[in-house]
């Protein structure tokens, strides 16, 4: 896997966490919003949250790109949490023939991404 298609596969790993924290920080950011002192440290959460927001979107639009149900779903574990391991016993591929769909369905969401 190049560079590229490494990043954009860890964000489908880093899918659930980044998902769960922008949750927590816009609810955290709705209780604090009525005092004005934590409301602006809350603030400076702002552009990390927003950060965060791209990428998660970038993720859900771009999964579906991928027209093999196979690497479809296995994509779709992987935002769930899924470990590479656990994902393989669900469904039975090899470790060379996993990272190499894998591989190839990064470069099809990087080859749109780029258009």
């Amino acid at each position: 896997m190049n560079e590229h298609n490494k990043e954009i596969f860890t964000l489908f790993k880093d899918y659930r966490w980044m998902k769960k924290l922008i949750e927590e920080k816009e609810s955290l950011a709705q209780q604090y919003s009525n005092d004005p002192f934590l409301s602006m440290l809350n603030q400076g959460f702002d552009q990390e949250v927003n950060d965060l927001k791209e990428k998660v979107a970038y993720v859900d639009k771009n999964i579906e790109l991928i027209e093999d149900d196979k690497i479809y779903w296995i994509l779709n574990l992987l935002r769930r949490g899924y470990t590479v391991k656990q994902i393989k016993q669900i469904i039975p591929i090899s470790n060379r023939t996993f990272y190499d769909k894998c591989d190839k369905a990064m470069t099809t969401i990087s080859n749109q991404s780029l258009l």
